[in-house]
């Protein structure tokens, strides 16, 4: 499972959906920065949220619970620096 989530995270997140439990937030990633997020929401809102807070995603409908702070960095360079 760890490499499974490994890979996901690695890869593109843009289009994936989003869970922010902090700001009780959901949605679906329409950009990245090395920051943070930006979603549009069900209601078709724009959100910006930030990286440096847990994340969960959803990959073949199982929830990854995702420290932000460890994929606070360049979606081009993801695949080279995350470290597990």
């Amino acid at each position: 499972m760890k490499s499974e989530v490994k890979n996901f995270i690695s890869g593109e997140l843009i289009g994936q959906i989003l869970e922010v439990p902090l700001i009780g937030t959901k949605g679906k990633i329409i950009n990245e920065t090395k920051y943070c997020f930006e979603i549009l929401t069900k209601e078709n809102h724009r959100k910006k949220v930030l990286k440096n807070q847990k994340l969960i995603f959803s990959l073949d409908g199982k929830k990854i619970e995702v420290d932000g702070k460890k994929i606070e960095i360049k979606s081009e360079e993801r695949l080279k620096k995350i470290k597990w």
